[in-house]
């Protein structure tokens, strides 16, 4: 663990080092940790919440002036209000970021990216420098489907502390 936390830290250090100097005070994280699952249950029942959970949330976040919203969670899988998340994706406003996540693994990928997508697993052009993922785990198809060009798909993966707490966002 020592020398993986030392690795993030100059990780982190190279990207503050040499990136150009972004204003970041406009920058709303949230994050819920187990205790506040807890906490809203009575309110929004268990987690995994259903997806027009996230459906409202979008918008609200729209009508509060958010300029981009990030969901750092991977829709992969069919779900109850999957009708309403694809409605609130397509809706005029600020663009959405869905989550997808990557492995380095040899593991084959179990369905191939969307047309949409096909990009992620093209051979990079000469001079361009990428992590080589070997497989995806995509939003479901019918979220995208749903989308239009507003929304974007992102490999966001932010390792946890060692004690399985997160208390930091790159935002690189």
């Amino acid at each position: 663990p020592v020398v993986r936390d030392a690795g993030l830290r100059l990780g982190d250090w190279q990207v503050r080092s040499f990136s150009s100097p972004v204003d970041l005070s406009d920058v709303l994280v949230i994050d819920i940790d187990e205790d506040s699952l807890r906490d809203l249950q009575p309110l929004l029942g268990g987690w995994p919440y259903p997806r027009d959970v996230h459906a409202r949330l979008t918008h609200a976040l729209r009508q509060q002036g958010a300029g981009i919203v990030v969901w750092n969670i991977v829709f992969a899988d069919p779900r109850a209000g999957d009708a309403q998340l694809g409605e609130a994706l397509s809706a005029p406003g600020v663009a959405v970021m869905l989550a997808a996540s990557a492995s380095r693994d040899h593991e084959p990928r179990d369905r191939p990216p969307p047309s949409g997508l096909s990009a992620a697993s093209q051979p990079l052009q000469a001079g361009q420098t990428a992590v080589p993922w070997s497989s995806f785990v995509l939003p479901v198809e019918s979220l995208l489907g749903a989308a239009g060009p507003s929304v974007a798909v992102g490999v966001v993966t932010v390792e946890l502390d060692p004690d399985g707490v997160l208390r930091r966002v790159p935002p690189w």
